[in-house]
């Protein structure tokens, strides 16, 4: 929705009385507001509602009446839209540093580009001398070891490794898995280095009111060809940068389905795609191929907003929802009690760096 579309509706919202006296109350205008049909011609996504219940609450805050007026008028000078100023100058030197540690899992590759398999992504996580990769559930198959190729980062082209070990959810039920493989092959080959467990950061649903972002593989920006029977080419990561959904407005992802059933405990929501101005990014890619990646969020005391190293592991990518424009993920504590259920020889280093409350109600 463009600012002018917003526009339209707070103004819609705040009524015609008199500029001299305060707008009525706006948020508990659009906490009644259902639909936008009357501007938009449809229900707003969960993203827009937040926004416009966010610029709402700043008009209501103003305590001049004629300022609070002016930011009716005029919606850009709420400071809620805002950017950070460096933005556009530091998020690359962050989405370099994500990208050593992001790698693409193609899944029961085929001989040829037109049947390349299932492409899923995943974050490579170091603990001790040993590397594991967080993906989703639904990626890894029961015989991962024998269906799961990587990308050569020198050749460019698809090369299997020996996975060490695997494990999965059953039913895929929280959505999160762990696959090990050798440290030396990550280095050599894929051409990656992994993030410590000090960045894996299980902060729960997420802090809604800090920058987050996802960071993946889609499928749609795959560029493969078949050489001398050897499949060869690359993938792009792409990034997905919002605020995350806050769970008391998950309710609003029912107004796109019904049965959709959340728990605060496991989920993170994020919404896509994102404009400068609130306007549909027709060129970011729909998040095929994105499922495994991982979503990443500014750690708590933190100083620097821009610092590679401020920015913690949060969730594990699981699905995204095309009609209502948001992408679910596994909250990364998830990942850790799977692991920790799953390979008894990590329990005490996981319980040292997270606590032993966090494994209380993981089965043994």
């Amino acid at each position: 929705m463009s600012h002018s579309e917003f526009q339209s509706l707070i103004a819609m919202l705040a009524g015609t009385c008199d500029r001299r006296s305060r707008p009525r109350p706006l948020v508990r205008e659009v906490k009644r507001l259902k639909k936008a049909n009357d501007i938009v011609g449809r229900r707003l996504f969960p993203d827009e509602y937040v926004y416009l219940r966010t610029i709402a609450e700043e008009i209501d805050h103003e305590k001049d009446g004629s300022a609070a007026w002016e930011l009716v008028e005029d919606i850009r000078r709420c400071k809620s839209l805002g950017r950070p100023d460096n933005l556009d100058v530091a998020f690359p030197a962050l989405a370099t540093h994500v990208q050593a540690m992001t790698v693409p899992l193609i899944v029961n590759a085929g001989p040829s580009a037109d049947n390349l398999g299932t492409v899923g992504s995943g974050t490579l996580i170091s603990i001790g001398d040993r590397t594991f990769i967080a993906t989703a559930s639904h990626h890894i198959p029961k015989d991962a070891d024998k269906a799961v190729s990587f990308i050569n980062a020198t050749e460019q082209r698809l090369e299997s490794a020996k996975l060490i070990c695997y494990g999965r959810m059953p039913g895929d039920s929280p959505d999160v898995a762990f696959v090990e493989i050798d440290p030396d092959f990550v280095i050599n080959s894929l051409g990656k280095s992994p993030v410590g467990l000090e960045r894996v950061y299980p902060i729960g649903p997420g802090q809604p009111n800090q920058l987050a972002f996802l960071a993946g593989f889609p499928r749609d920006l795959i560029e493969f060809h078949t050489v001398r029977h050897v499949l060869e080419g690359n993938l792009t990561l792409q990034f997905y940068l919002h605020t995350p959904i806050a769970p008391e407005d998950w309710d609003m992802l029912r107004h796109y389905y019904r049965d959709v059933t959340t728990n605060a405990s496991v989920d993170f929501f994020l919404t896509y795609p994102v404009g400068d101005e609130m306007v549909d990014s027709s060129d970011l890619p729909l998040p095929h191929g994105i499922s495994g990646g991982g979503f990443w969020q500014r750690m708590r005391g933190s100083s620097d907003l821009w610092s590679p190293t401020a920015y913690g592991l949060v969730a594990v990518q699981s699905s995204f929802c095309r009609k209502a424009r948001y992408v679910r993920g596994v909250q990364i504590g998830e990942w850790l009690k799977l692991l920790w259920r799953e390979r008894l020889e990590l329990r005490k280093v996981l319980e040292e760096n997270f606590g032993e409350t966090m494994f209380l109600d993981s089965p043994e």
